[in-house]
């Protein structure tokens, strides 16, 4: 209040907890009225409900960052466009003349070792004429390979800012895409890993789209998946198609359990040029050409990393529609504390970029996993019957080993009373519940980008 006379206004705002057990914002506006002989007499103000324009005003910020996003690529094409040309042309002249250097050497072999024989004496730098002959050997395959890799960072390059000039989308059996894609890199993914497994929905409906770019994204998913697993002998890869009738989807996703991500990564992934393979030949290509191809399509390329678990990417695709409604990640709520669900509901309901799901049985819980891929998080409530609790995070943990599972909680110590057999949750929420905290937890794991 004194700072209300001091100023002559002020204006605050405030999150209250209404009679229905929901949440909502006002805007308090207030300001002295002086009396007439110049001493304040009363302070005037008011209260308006501001709920919905928070809601819309996070919208507007979200649907901003995209188009800024949108603005960003589309002047990085131009550029990339005119780096490709400048790169291609003197990479023409490399790649023309490896070939005839490679030729012209072996003409010059046999002299060499001919005067090698007369002269054994010889030496330059303390190489011999038989050391050289080796090391050039070397340095031109050397520079055809390095040819070669500019050549496929300059195809990449035209992928990323090419126009579609493609004919009409044709429909695509999904499954055909992923049996003949595996038949040409299967051989490089089983020596990579021990088990490489296919889940095929064999109800998939056909989707609208380009069969050759759509084997073209597969193979990148992939081969990213192979890069990221370090240990063979414990590496696994999963490609998974389902059908969804109920959203009118079809999902391709490719699954490892290698090294993952951090959330700072998985913000970034898509962005051209960036890579954390840079050292072993990594361009930063690969997906953010992936992610456009998906996009050419009318579909949405989602990515669901956890460091040390493994990462999954989703490609969603439209059947019979001819773009794909907006996704978010989600929070699917296991339990039946009906204040406690009002609670995180008011939250939720705040931000334009999340939603919640809720589930009260397993078979509700696990039938909503299967069926909601925008899936990323947990909240498993603790005053379940405790065999069901248990039984629920077994079942989650074995199947959707990347979901965050977040246990609600009175008691401050709950793992006591669960089995040794069964993985623990991820993180602990105490009650009563407080936002800071869910904030931080988010912070630490990140959500599903989609």
């Amino acid at each position: 209040m004194p700072l209300i006379v001091e100023k002559e206004k002020g204006r605050f705002e405030y999150r209250f907890k209404i009679a229905d057990g929901s949440y909502r914002w006002f805007d308090d506006i207030r300001r002295v009225i002086p009396s007439s002989d110049g001493g304040t007499s009363h302070i005037a103000g008011t209260w308006r409900d501001i709920t919905e324009e928070k809601r819309l005003q996070q919208q507007v910020e979200y649907r901003l960052q995209q188009v800024i996003h949108a603005d960003k690529l589309a002047s990085l094409g131009e550029v990339v466009a005119g780096v490709a040309h400048e790169i291609n042309n003197p990479n023409s002249f490399i790649t023309c003349n490896a070939p005839l250097l490679a030729e012209t050497w072996q003409v010059v072999t046999p002299i060499l070792e001919a005067y090698s024989q007369h002269h054994p004496q010889w030496r330059h730098c303390h190489m011999t004429l038989d050391e050289l002959c080796e090391d050039m050997k070397d340095i031109i395959q050397a520079i055809r390979a390095g040819s070669e890799r500019i050549n496929k960072i300059i195809v990449n390059l035209k992928d990323f800012v090419r126009l579609d000039n493609s004919p009409k989308p044709k429909p695509v059996d999904l499954n055909q895409v992923v049996e003949k894609t595996f038949a040409i890199i299967g051989t490089q993914v089983r020596k990579s890993v021990k088990i490489s497994r296919m889940d095929l929905d064999q109800d998939l409906p056909p989707v609208k789209g380009y069969f050759q770019k759509l084997e073209q994204v597969l193979t990148n998913l992939v081969i990213n998946a192979v890069h990221a697993i370090e240990n063979k002998e414990e590496g696994k890869i999963t490609i998974k198609t389902r059908y969804l009738a109920h959203h009118q989807w079809v999902l391709l996703q490719v699954e490892d359990n290698g090294t993952g991500m951090a959330p700072e990564v998985v913000d970034r992934i898509f962005e051209p040029f960036f890579t954390t393979r840079r050292n072993s030949g990594g361009t930063g290509l690969g997906l953010s050409v992936s992610y456009n191809l998906i996009k050419e399509q009318n579909g949405i390329l989602g990515v669901l990393s956890r460091p040390g678990l493994g990462t999954r990417f989703t490609v969603f695709l439209p059947v019979g529609a001819d773009v794909m409604r907006q996704l978010h990640p989600a929070t699917l709520y296991i339990g039946e504390d009906i204040d406690f669900l009002k609670l995180i509901s008011a939250c939720f309901n705040e931000s334009a970029n999340v939603k919640l799901l809720t589930a009260s049985t397993m078979d509700a819980a696990m039938s909503s996993l299967h069926q909601e891929p925008e899936i990323d998080r947990i909240l498993l409530e603790s005053n379940l019957v405790v065999k069901n609790q248990w039984k629920i995070l077994d079942r989650i943990k074995k199947e959707f080993p990347l979901l965050t599972v977040i246990l609600c909680t009175d008691d401050p110590e709950p793992p006591k009373l669960k089995p040794d057999h069964i993985p623990g949750p991820d993180f602990l929420l105490q009650k009563p519940f407080h936002l800071k905290a869910m904030e931080e937890i988010i912070g630490k794991t990140g959500r599903q980008k989609l």
